[in-house]
């Protein structure tokens, strides 16, 4: 396996994205489209490329810690690819390079497609970074990166039905950080810590020493599952994604309902 393969899974999309305004300026310089469209392809395809480079790892039974900085758990920034997190993974990954294949053709007729797949590969990179993480911190900036663009990408051909919806799932979206953030915030002051491995260490400690579950843990669960499922539409707080999903391109609707849905039942059983 790359040894860095955790990370530049991620990093490539996030590049890919700082990268695509540029192409395509290029691209309309001159006056081939192909080159950005192929640069886009390209990128998501890279990045499919290092998650299958992990998969044999992840999937015969081992985990890959990556420490960014050199910084062990539970301090450092940390990646952390298991069983379960290559799963979603690849599904991330491969919905991700089918999504933006079927853009090539399907958006072709729209103008402001630098913009466009800009915010596609940024929202790709805030899926994979979600379901990678080991952090509770960079669980939020992750999913945060993810939901900015998705409204963006929801409200892009700009008609009233798409601002709308846009809007409707930023409003009932911040409802939902909100809730995630505080969970994250009572879990903290709780543990004193943010590494989901030492937050599950230390819950044990703190269960095995009380007869109950503290009140205030229960609390946090409840807000952190509340807050995931309205995140990602969850029966009963799914009203707003009838309206998103009608409005938005067809591409970013099948990004939506299929990766972006189901990060959040990942996260509720991790």
């Amino acid at each position: 396996m790359i040894q860095h393969s955790p990370i530049l899974a991620v990093a490539v999309l996030l590049f890919g994205g700082f990268l695509t305004p540029l192409i395509d300026r290029i691209a309309k310089w001159r006056k081939n489209e192909l080159l950005r469209d192929f640069f886009v392809l390209g990128i998501v395809i890279v990045s499919l490329l290092f998650v299958l480079d992990m998969a044999p790892t992840a999937l015969n039974g081992g985990v890959i810690v990556y420490q960014l900085a050199g910084r062990a758990p539970p301090w450092g920034i940390n990646l952390i690819v298991d069983g379960l997190a290559i799963q979603m993974a690849l599904m991330i990954g491969i919905l991700g390079t089918t999504v933006v294949a079927y853009s090539l053709i399907y958006m072709r007729g729209d103008s402001g497609l630098g913009k466009y797949y800009t915010l596609l590969l940024v929202a790709l990179a805030g899926m994979l970074g979600v379901v990678l993480t080991g952090d509770l911190f960079n669980f939020y900036v992750f999913l945060e990166i993810m939901s900015t663009s998705s409204y963006a990408l929801i409200a892009f051909r700009r008609g009233s039905g798409s601002l709308e919806a846009s809007i409707k799932y930023l409003f009932i979206g911040t409802l939902g950080t909100t809730f995630i953030l505080l969970s994250i915030a009572l879990l903290y002051g709780l543990v004193g810590s943010l590494n989901i491995a030492d937050i599950g260490v230390r819950l044990g400690a703190i269960q095995a020493s009380s007869q109950s579950m503290p009140l205030i843990i229960v609390v946090a669960l409840g807000l952190f599952v509340t807050g995931i499922m309205i995140k990602t539409a969850m029966v009963p707080f799914h009203p707003w994604l009838i309206d998103g999903l009608t409005a938005a391109p067809t591409a970013v609707s099948a990004l939506i309902a299929g990766p972006e849905a189901v990060v959040g039942i990942y996260w509720i059983a991790r």
